[in-house]
């Protein structure tokens, strides 16, 4: 058992050093967004590596590793939520920070113990029987700050999932991941009645984190193009021009090396413009980059034009024009059949028409269509 338990916290440890560092390879592309999973990521390593040096018993050599996270676990729910917020919206708030602020508080009320000598942290440990009354307040403070952050997590993930494989297994991910902090939650309430149970809450909980950091390796691995162009730049980008093509199109300004506020705004509708006039977004499964192959357009230029202009992401963008074309069919009584009108428009499936449509609308397709009949009969 204690090698599983060793082998794991190594494999969820080495993983997460491998997201930090494609995070840090992507870090242009989202400065704000990368930022903040970068510093629960980084959270996340230290209490994996103080678990698994104090699992190892070298806390006694090093006893200033005693305690040294305890504060970090309020950490995880803000920057796993404003990472997934800047999907949508990667313009930083100042009012941002202040989902930091009992990391702070815990980290000030630690700090005395974390500032004692390596002997009195020892004695400490040695002469604690029970677990202290700031270890259950402070538990249970982590469990409800990592509960409401995750079901926020889960409900914008699974707002924003339509067809895109990337969020959708993140949100598979935050299920499990809840299912577990359910579990970690009663073993902790039975420990703290009854006495741990073969191994300490911390342990489980350090864990369950590896696996699930683990798992988001996997899927940000497999899904690398998708987590690579998820998101535009939250700058303007400020790289030389490409030469402009021998034939010259609407949208061909927009290879200017520099977009500022007002270049931007008078861009954005011609890129629309050649989307829809083109029928670009009927695609199923089109990705940022192959629509910046088709228009012409450096990837970074066109994520930055629909972001900037739309305030959505391209996907999110993309679904917008789709749910625009399909509730023109369904509104002219097209002949054909709910589905028929999803793939037309760009959906790959029924299923993702059908939320997408009903989060955009409100109604579903074939509510929305009866709707629009009786308005043509009255």
């Amino acid at each position: 058992m204690s090698l599983l338990i060793h082998l794991l916290l190594a494999v969820g440890f080495a993983q997460g050093l491998m997201l930090c560092w494609q995070l840090w390879r992507l870090r242009q592309r989202n400065p704000y967004g990368y930022l903040h999973l970068l510093i629960a990521l980084s959270a996340v390593l230290l209490v994996l590596l103080e678990q698994w040096l104090v699992q190892a018993g070298a806390w006694r050599d090093w006893p200033h590793l005693l305690r040294a996270t305890v504060w970090m676990p309020f950490l995880f729910g803000p920057g796993l939520w404003l990472f997934v917020r800047s999907l949508d919206s990667p313009r930083p708030r100042r009012i941002d920070w202040l989902h930091y602020l009992p990391a702070l508080l815990a980290l000030c009320w630690f700090l005395p113990f974390l500032l004692q000598s390596g002997a009195a942290k020892r004695d400490f440990v040695e002469h604690t029987v029970s677990i202290p009354l700031e270890s259950t307040v402070f538990g249970l403070g982590k469990a409800v700050s990592m509960f409401a952050y995750l079901l926020a997590l889960r409900c914008r993930l699974r707002r924003a999932a339509e067809g895109d494989r990337l969020r959708r297994n993140f949100a598979r991910a935050t299920d499990v991941f809840l299912g577990f902090l359910v579990l970690l939650w009663l073993h902790f309430l039975f420990g703290h009645r009854w006495g741990e149970w073969g191994l300490p809450t911390d342990l489980i909980a350090a864990l369950g984190l590896a696996l699930f950091f683990y798992a988001a390796s996997l899927i940000a691995t497999s899904h690398w193009r998708d987590f690579a162009l998820s998101l535009a730049p939250t700058t303007p980008p400020q790289d030389a021009a490409p030469a402009p093509a021998a034939s010259t199109t609407s949208i061909v300004a927009a290879r200017e090396p520099r977009l500022d506020g007002e270049q931007t705004a008078q861009l954005y509708p011609q890129v629309r413009e050649e989307v829809l006039a083109r029928g670009l977004f009927r695609e199923p499964g089109l990705k940022v980059d192959q629509l910046a192959d088709q228009l012409g357009l450096k990837t970074h230029y066109l994520s930055f034009l629909i972001n900037a202009g739309s305030g959505r992401n391209v996907q999110a963008w993309l679904n917008g024009l789709r749910v625009e074309a399909a509730k023109q069919a369904l509104s002219a009584g097209n002949a054909d059949s709910i589905l028929e009108i999803g793939l037309a428009a760009g959906f790959n499936s029924k299923a993702s028409f059908n939320r997408a449509f009903k989060a955009a609308t409100g109604q579903s397709p074939s509510e929305y269509a009866a709707s629009a009949t009786s308005q043509i009969r009255n």
